[in-house]
């Protein structure tokens, strides 16, 4: 099932999905189309089960499962987005401020999130999904 540009890379076609990204953002992670994501990149139960930006290796995961899925580009969009914020500085920084802000963390994790929202609805659009 081809989810158009975004997806391209993860779909194994390589190139226009990610030179999108690429041509935004430097440094952006490959994709790589996994089973399941428990056991990847040190992930356990506690994180999304169809996709993960894992930053230590700078690799979004996707599942097999997740791939064949309507939502797949935007899954990807949004792992996309968590590695714009981790590469530019800005996971580090929102990180301090929940640990010093304890008492506002729902509300900065939402400002987190819908970052990453923003980030994600760019690359659609600019991979004209």
């Amino acid at each position: 099932m081809d989810h158009g540009l975004l997806l391209g890379h993860a779909m194994g076609c390589g190139g226009p999905g990610r030179s999108t990204t690429m041509q935004a953002f430097a440094e952006m992670p490959s994709v790589q189309i996994v089973r399941r994501i428990a056991d990847q990149c040190g992930a356990d139960g506690g994180v999304n089960d169809q996709v993960a930006y894992c930053t230590t290796q700078n690799v979004i995961f996707l599942t097999t499962q997740a791939r064949a899925q309507p939502h797949a580009a935007y899954l990807v969009a949004h792992a996309y987005g968590h590695a714009v914020q981790v590469r530019h500085g800005v996971a580090d920084f929102a990180l301090a401020q929940i640990r010093n802000r304890r008492s506002e963390e729902a509300m900065l994790r939402g400002l987190v999130e819908r970052q990453v929202d923003c980030i994600a609805g760019f690359l659609m659009q600019r991979a004209g999904l």
